[in-house]
């Protein structure tokens, strides 16, 4: 009992830190490491976020930061776990937080939480987060599945992990405005008419034929492209403007 009071106020004294850390963050770097750290402070092994932000009406961009074994993050996406994720299921309705062995209602739901634990995930905690502005998110928090300690570890989390989860999501929205406004700014209409063409597929010779300049101005316009967007190729600057609604 006296381990857990110790941990309890452990973690009472270095959240006021955790927050004005978040409070400072700039770059989706800081919010890693952060989140490494929050994990830690929570004494679980694994974290992983997954955030929704409506751009405008329309469209929107996803986040994720995951430090889940790389073969569970690949089987979940080819396995298309998205479809009976329990967890998932319950975030979009609900704003309490998740435990995983709690959600389970069908066979299916229980052979992903199986398939989870053969990966070597074992019980965990999620908290949904729904903004006023449309954005959704979810922050979860997950043991090794050879941990012993987790339902006392995740009954301890509760009100730290849902504070945890508020100040990452807002973090990560100031991100997002930040990188957006930089990104809406610079582009001429002559970039955004190359952004457009590269992104159907035609070369630089093609477009320079429909743009009627040369194949040089073209190689010019791509490279301002992609300087602007602070990537190595045309085609991560046209992924890049996607995510960002400018296609």
């Amino acid at each position: 009992m006296a381990n857990n009071a110790n941990q309890s106020s452990t973690l009472s004294s270095a959240l006021p830190n955790f927050i004005l850390l978040m409070a400072e963050l700039k770059t989706e770097t800081q919010l890693v490491e952060s989140l490494n750290d929050v994990t830690k402070l929570l004494q679980f092994d694994y974290y992983n976020y997954t955030g929704d932000f409506a751009l405008d009406r329309h469209k929107s961009i996803r986040k994720n930061f995951s430090s889940l074994p790389v073969a569970w993050n690949k089987n979940y996406a080819d396995c298309k776990y998205d479809q009976v994720d329990p967890i998932l299921q319950h975030a979009h309705t609900h704003l309490t937080p998740a435990v995983w062995s709690n959600v389970c209602n069908t066979s299916k739901q229980q052979d992903f939480l199986n398939d989870a634990r053969h990966h070597g995930i074992g019980n965990g905690v999620s908290f949904p987060i729904h903004a006023r502005n449309g954005d959704t998110a979810m922050l979860s928090f997950a043991n090794h599945v050879e941990r012993h300690d987790t339902d006392e570890v995740i009954t301890r989390s509760l009100p730290e992990g849902s504070l945890a989860a508020t100040f990452v999501h807002d973090a990560m929205r100031r991100i997002v405005d930040k990188e957006r406004k930089v990104l809406l700014a610079p582009l001429t209409r002559r970039e955004l008419e190359c952004l457009y063409w590269i992104a159907i597929g035609k070369s630089n010779w093609e477009i320079s034929k429909i743009l009627g300049v040369s194949e040089h101005g073209v190689v010019y316009y791509v490279r301002k492209l992609m300087f602007k967007f602070g990537v190595n190729s045309r085609h991560q600057a046209v992924a890049r403007a996607t995510a960002f609604g400018l296609l």
